[in-house]
């Protein structure tokens, strides 16, 4: 990897059951491995709630997740009778907190529609591949142009059998790593399972979450110490603590505890200002982060980024290829700024959205409904996802 870009994107991925709470939130808790995953319910922004009442009277807790977070909302309950308010619009799509993709019927009620939602994503950063997570723990990936597709699609073909809670996409060619039921972590590539990326041994450790690299691995074990293998050493300043989130980048490690202080290289650390973080995605010499009141800081920074004043962000992805930042407003709308190159911004789509990743040149978000969308650089490789993701 080269040294130049302004953020790479590793941003691993975290299902159901860690302690970060719900499923596809934002960063938080002990599940807030590489930038997404988290606390923060399924349905971010949505509306939820009880609906009840008789001649029209509808009553409700909307927006408020059953597990906490931002913009978590709760299940719809039924509508009342003699002409209550319908509790959604026919058509409309959403995630219920068991991260069941709900559509609305004719007569305003929430139905299963059959479907898991998507819930988390994590992109390689020298690379143009995506790898997701369903709610029921299966995985997929998907790449750019026509070979790279079809050596992603073998990595889903050899995933391993069970259900995974916790994805991270190498950034080496077509690997991926994921944490099981039992904490346990596996990795492998187009042609089924091996190492994990930079070598070494996850042994019988069991993690809640894993940020794989060709550079060696870390994570943050079950019982919230950090943990790294395979070539890079865990830094002094980390023993004895508890940790939400470790990001190993090249031979570089960073991590946010429990307190929500940042740990990592003292240059980097010097050009964060003081504050509680949430979030915090790093290549081997450039980084991104998100404080608690949402204003997001780089280094190394760049004029182009918003200022600290703007607040309110919910999660952030980089691309490392093109240097570019995208994050997720209060509103759940998407936001792109080019880095220090002279690049245009990706142009994100519209729409709300609950977390995204980049990987080299793109990037992609999961929808309020589970549903996943890519946006990259004009080219003759798009990059989309597979049906059903």
């Amino acid at each position: 990897m080269a040294s130049t870009a302004l953020v790479a994107c590793k941003h691993d991925a975290l299902a159901p059951g860690a302690d970060g709470g719900s499923i596809n939130g934002h960063p938080g808790g002990r599940g807030a491995g590489g930038g997404a995953g988290g606390a923060g319910g399924v349905d971010a922004g949505g509306a939820g709630g009880e609906a009840s009442g008789t001649g029209g009277a509808a009553t409700g807790t909307a927006g408020a997740g059953a597990t906490g977070g931002a913009g978590g909302g709760g299940t719809a309950g039924a509508t009342g009778t003699g002409g209550a308010a319908p509790a959604c619009a026919s058509g409309e799509l959403r995630c219920d907190d068991a991260g069941r993709r709900m559509r609305c019927a004719p007569d305003g009620t929430w139905i299963d529609d059959g479907s898991s939602c998507t819930i988390a994503l994590s992109g390689s950063s020298d690379y143009q591949t995506m790898c997701a997570l369903k709610a029921d723990g299966r995985v997929a990936c998907w790449a750019a142009g026509a070979w790279a597709n079809g050596q992603a699609a073998m990595m889903t073909a050899h995933a391993p059998a069970g259900a995974w809670r916790y994805i991270s996409a190498g950034d080496g060619a077509f690997e991926i790593c994921a944490v099981a039921a039992t904490g346990l972590a596996s990795c492998w590539t187009p042609t089924g399972g091996g190492p994990l990326p930079g070598g070494g041994s996850a042994g019988d450790r069991q993690f809640e979450t894993l940020s794989a690299s060709d550079y060696g691995t870390c994570g943050v074990t079950i019982d919230g110490t950090a943990s790294c293998f395979g070539g890079v050493a865990l830094p002094a300043d980390f023993v004895g603590r508890s940790f939400r989130q470790v990001v190993t980048a090249n031979q570089l490690v960073y991590g946010l505890d429990d307190s929500g202080a940042l740990h990592g290289p003292s240059f980097v650390l010097a050009a964060y200002p003081a504050g509680r973080y949430k979030q915090i995605i790093a290549n081997n010499a450039a980084s991104c982060a998100l404080r608690e009141d949402g204003a997001l800081f780089c280094y190394p920074s760049a004029a182009t980024l918003p200022p600290p004043s703007e607040t309110g962000f919910l999660d952030i992805a980089s691309t490392y290829g093109n240097d570019q930042v995208c994050a997720i407003a209060g509103d759940g709308t998407l936001a792109c700024w080019a880095g220090q190159s002279a690049r245009p911004p990706l142009t994100p789509p519209g729409g709300t959205f609950t977390h995204i990743a980049g990987c080299f040149q793109g990037v992609c978000g999961i929808r309020t409904d589970g549903t996943t969308a890519c946006w990259a650089e004009p080219g003759p490789d798009p990059l989309v996802p597979p049906d059903g993701w």
